[in-house]
């Protein structure tokens, strides 16, 4: 019997050099990319750590091994990782 999705992903925060995991379920993000879900999730899981700064740009893109919601700020990167356990999500924000 197959397992399901969340025992083999992981979501992650990473800011600057800073890995977090979060604690939501994978599916719960990917079932909504719109704009709506990406600002909720940027003002969820991102805003305390920038000092509740306003992304200027939000991308998703579907690399080799996850997902990347990145939030391009003033000075910065923020990025929310869907990956696969085995694969470091640190890697995926440079694909």
């Amino acid at each position: 019997m197959e397992e399901p999705i969340p025992s083999w992903l992981k979501v992650h925060l990473i800011i600057d050099d800073k890995t977090i995991e979060l604690p939501v379920d994978p599916e719960t993000i990917l079932s909504c990319l719109d704009k709506e879900c990406l600002e909720d999730y940027y003002q969820t899981y991102i805003a305390e750590h920038l000092n509740k700064q306003k992304p200027l740009k939000t991308t998703v893109k579907e690399t080799r091994g996850g997902i990347t919601i990145e939030y391009t700020l003033k000075n910065k990167k923020a990025y929310i990782i869907i990956h696969r356990a085995d694969i470091n999500p640190q890697n995926l924000t440079k694909q």
